[in-house]
């Protein structure tokens, strides 16, 4: 019998899991409803979805997708849009994608999901994970050894990821999901999401897998995991973003890259850093003083 329960226990799923799922799911909603009622909402009530913020990368563009631009309009989440069966006024802004609201829906489920895998497997640590440490806010092992865990496991995923970007640009994919992705070149907050959900499992995968591929602190794991997260967001949210690095100007990171790639269509596949674009070729330079046509 106290086999028995053991292994019932092993089958529950742990708080650390549930944390994980938690944290991406709704920490995923309340940045885009954050940037969502910063900068397209109109607050004025003139229904003019033309007239957003000034940080907007392509402003003479129209709102798109499920995104709230007037004080009328529905919350953009997708899956509340989808489970109110509530869309927003189509007067003044470009004509939603028609599956955005249901891929959007199983992939943000999806990618949580993945999270809470994770989750599970550093509470049962290993062999289940390549993470190690105590919690993940421990440091012991070396702030070089977690910067160092944590590029390789930057470029670890930029490297799969601009492989299975192109991969998605061939005919054969683009046609059968790539498309969906694409059906916005001047993507706003909520379009992040609007990939063919077998797409998007493909990037999960890569996204996630430094857990189990890299051994690394999980301190480590954590910022990147977080650094992700946010400029998937950001890169598909059209606010122009850029971080420089001090005292050079160099932006390390900027919206504007990718924003380039879905206005462009064959460049910039990269994200959320250029770095692969430049060693292969297909870098497009982005311009601070003019916004994107």
């Amino acid at each position: 019998a106290r086999g028995v329960n053991r292994r019932a226990i092993d089958m529950g799923v742990s708080n650390t899991a549930l944390c994980a799922f938690g944290v991406q799911f709704f920490g995923y909603i309340a940045l885009s409803t954050a940037l969502e009622l910063w900068f397209y909402v109109d607050w004025s009530g003139k229904r003019d979805s033309s007239a957003t913020h000034s940080r907007k990368i392509q402003r003479h563009k129209r709102a798109c997708g499920t995104v709230r631009a007037h004080k009328s309009d529905p919350w953009g989440l997708p899956l509340y849009q989808l489970l109110c069966a509530r869309k927003p006024t189509p007067d003044g802004r470009d004509e939603c994608f028609e599956h955005h609201r249901l891929f959007a829906s199983v992939n943000l489920l999806t990618s949580a999901t993945f999270a809470g895998v994770v989750g599970e497997t550093v509470n049962r640590g290993a062999p289940y994970t390549s993470l190690y440490g105590g919690s993940a806010f421990d440091l012991n092992c070396g702030i070089v050894a977690c910067v160092w865990a944590f590029v390789k496991a930057v470029a670890w995923q930029s490297v799969a990821e601009y492989a299975w970007h192109r991969a998605m640009h061939s005919r054969f994919a683009y046609a059968r999901w790539h498309k969906a992705h694409h059906a916005y070149a001047s993507p706003c907050v909520w379009c992040d999401l609007c990939i063919h959900p077998l797409e998007a499992l493909g990037y999960y995968v890569i996204l996630y897998s430094p857990a189990f591929v890299i051994p690394m602190p999980k301190a480590s794991f954590l910022a990147y995991i977080c650094v992700m997260g946010v400029a998937g967001v950001l890169d598909h949210s059209g606010v122009d973003v850029a971080v420089r690095a001090r005292g050079c100007g160099v932006a390390v990171y900027d919206t504007k890259f990718h924003d380039l790639h879905h206005a462009r269509f064959n460049v910039n596949y990269a994200f959320p850093f250029d770095f692969i674009d430049r060693a292969c070729g297909t870098y497009a330079e982005i311009k601070r003083d003019a916004r994107a046509g």
